[in-house]
């Protein structure tokens, strides 16, 4: 569902910030967990 929405805020999208979320959720850092989403994001696209 979320993959649906390609709403850019602040120039990250909602998908990035359901990865950050769901990574501090099982206990990541949010700053590894913000890294990990953006790498996703620059290899994806």
């Amino acid at each position: 569902m979320l993959l649906a929405l390609p709403v850019v805020l602040c120039s990250l999208g909602a998908v990035e910030f359901a990865i950050v979320g769901v990574f501090v959720l099982v206990g990541v850092d949010a700053g590894v967990a913000a890294g990990i989403a953006i790498l996703d994001r620059a290899i994806s696209y």
